[in-house]
């Protein structure tokens, strides 16, 4: 998929509506006009409350393919206040093969307004879901709420070697991930991308390899997802992952950046850019990371000590010392809080302040401490 595709994802993500709708412009000049972008279009016009423009793009994709525009389009004639034409939409899209999960459609913000009419708890009184369908519900449910031992056994249950649907085998895959079983998570993710062809199933593949130290064919599998996902920028972070993992801070850092172009408000990714920039020695990189950050949580001693070692590094010994302070305030990182603050101290040649910096750091189990205080300070 193009860029702009990935950008217009980002942005509804985000409810960023025009931002959204300037990728969806972009995405109205690739040719051919294919369905994922026409999708995409309406949904940034929905955003963006433009009703009229909204409804026509998802008729557009109803028609090429049956099931695929029909609940866009019911959620945009509730917003429209059409509640008749948006629960014919809605139960033609319950008919049909594509279905979105029952929970989905019952907690859509955009679908509220119908829930006091009697067309909603008539087309509620059937049950349109498969046992299959009610069965991925329940453990995908189960898995969310940490029970992963109960959905294994009811996933377990109902698979029979290698039949099923790949979506059974994805949830049985998360939920021997969540429980330490990485040969079952591997196969099980295996089958699944086997039968989907989903790229994202070979990312699991990766991060499981990767937690069995397995780093080069973790990476190999990395590499393989995000190529045939055609870039997509969820799959860079996945991979970002893994190379974090086997120590490859720099390529780590090429894929955090390319993601966080994308997703500027996603937190994990941002501290792990700034992690990785530090790895790397991408100080000044490392340094806008944790600005971003520490705006947004200015009491959290993990980020105060990680800038601390940014500007020690950077020559910035008394800035060094306060955020170092600050951990050691907060029972963070005790040890090389001193030993960082240690080596402040004797950088601005405070040579009493370092000495006793050291030997704090030393007792607590420092051995650069331990070492630096034996030469210098005895």
């Amino acid at each position: 998929m193009p860029e702009a595709y990935y950008r217009l994802l980002a942005a509804l993500e985000g409810n960023q509506a025009e931002l959204a709708q300037r990728w969806a412009d972009s995405c109205a000049q690739l040719r051919p006009q294919r369905l994922p972008y026409l999708l995409g279009r309406g949904r940034a016009a929905l955003l963006a409350e433009r009703y009229a423009d909204a409804a026509e793009l998802f008729r557009e994709v109803e028609r090429r393919r049956r099931g695929e525009g029909s609940l866009w389009l019911a959620r945009c004639l509730a917003a429209m206040g059409d509640t008749a034409a948006s629960l014919a939409q809605l139960a033609m899209h319950l008919e049909g093969p594509a279905r979105a999960k029952e929970s989905d459609i019952l907690l859509d913000p955009y679908l509220r307004p119908l829930h006091t009419s009697e067309g909603w708890r008539e087309l509620w009184s059937a049950d349109h879901y498969t046992a299959v369908e009610h069965l991925l519900a329940r453990a995908e449910y189960l898995s969310h709420v940490g029970h992963h031992d109960e959905a294994l056994e009811l996933l377990n249950a109902r698979i029979r070697g290698s039949r099923g649907r790949y979506a059974l085998f994805a949830l049985r895959g998360d939920a021997h991930l969540a429980l330490g079983g990485l040969g079952a998570a591997l196969a099980d993710y295996r089958v699944a991308y086997r039968k989907s062809k989903l790229p994202k199933y070979l990312g699991q593949m990766a991060l499981v390899l990767a937690l069995r130290g397995q780093h080069g064919a973790a990476i190999r599998q990395a590499h393989r997802a995000v190529q045939r996902s055609g870039g997509d920028p969820k799959l860079h972070l996945l991979r970002a992952q893994v190379l974090f993992r086997a120590g490859q801070n720099a390529m780590a850092l090429s894929d955090l950046s390319l993601f966080c172009g994308f997703y500027p408000a996603h937190e994990a990714a941002t501290e792990m850019l700034a992690e990785s920039a530090l790895a790397a020695g991408q100080h000044v990189t490392a340094l806008q990371a944790l600005a971003k950050l520490i705006k947004l949580h200015p009491d959290s001693p993990k980020l105060r000590y990680m800038r601390g070692l940014v500007l020690l590094r950077t020559d910035q010994h008394r800035l060094a010392i306060a955020d170092f302070d600050f951990a050691i305030q907060h029972d963070h990182q005790v040890a090389s809080s001193y030993y960082g603050k240690g080596l402040a101290h004797r950088a601005l040649g405070e040579h009493g302040l370092a000495c006793t910096c050291l030997s704090v750091a030393a007792q607590r189990g420092s051995l650069e401490a331990q070492e630096l205080h034996f030469k210098h300070c005895r």
